[in-house]
């Protein structure tokens, strides 16, 4: 774990570089990261992944020192190996309603932007669900610990806690940053419209079916995951 952290910090200046572009600039950063030609495609989909993985790293090691993990090899692997299922078959989604669209351009194309795109929503969400468990941590420290019981499967969930205004406003800071990230994953959208030279309207026409895909990959990769994990 002392390894994987070294690494990340090694390489975050360069990422948060990327980061910061890419926040700013959903649509063109990501095509800049493409490939100029076939022979570079490997180097910029280890460039994409290495996005993903330092995202990944560093919210899992707040999640970690959060939780006081007692493997967070463990946790990291889990984490890594799932989302990556998660996130191809979310990508094969989107590929596949574009080409059924029309579109000519690679899988690996999708994937890049993809990547770039999810690593950011993916440090989004962990930042607001942090500030969320802080919140409550702070606010209600019985409530906090309760709901980590519900986690760990030693008691179950009680609906009264809805009631709760500290659960309340837990809740509404998470939503917050569903709406956030799902506002910015939007704008991104437009991304593979750029890339595929085609106009709004039929671009909003290849998200809806890509949504619909989407929802048959989040169920496969639900039991895909729960096969390989306990």
């Amino acid at each position: 774990m002392e390894e994987i952290i070294k690494q990340t910090l090694t390489a975050i200046p360069q990422y948060l570089l990327n980061f910061f572009k890419l926040l700013s600039s959903p649509r063109r950063f990501p095509l800049e990261m493409l490939p100029a030609e076939s022979s570079k495609t490997k180097e910029s989909l280890t460039e994409a992944l290495k996005f993903i993985l330092i995202s990944y790293t560093l919210i899992v090691i707040l999640g970690a020192l959060k939780n006081d993990s007692d493997n967070p090899m463990k946790l990291l692997g889990v984490v890594a190996v799932s989302t990556l299922i998660q996130m191809s078959l979310l990508v094969f989604a989107i590929f596949l309603a574009w080409t059924i669209f029309g579109s000519k351009r690679q899988f690996s194309d999708y994937f890049i932007i993809y990547s770039y795109h999810f690593g950011v929503t993916f440090i989004i969400m962990g930042i607001f669900r942090l500030i969320s468990d802080g919140y409550l941590k702070a606010s209600d420290q019985e409530l906090f610990n309760n709901l980590a019981k519900v986690n760990a499967g030693t008691i179950r969930f009680n609906m009264e806690w809805f009631s709760n205004k500290n659960y309340q406003i837990t809740i509404g800071i998470y939503i917050l940053g569903v709406l956030v990230s799902g506002t910015w994953a939007m704008i991104g959208w437009g991304a593979y419209r750029i890339m595929n030279e085609t106009k709004k309207f039929r671009s909003l026409g290849v998200m809806w079916v890509a949504g619909v895909f989407s929802w048959i990959s989040i169920v496969i990769s639900f039991f895909l995951t729960k096969g390989i994990t306990k």
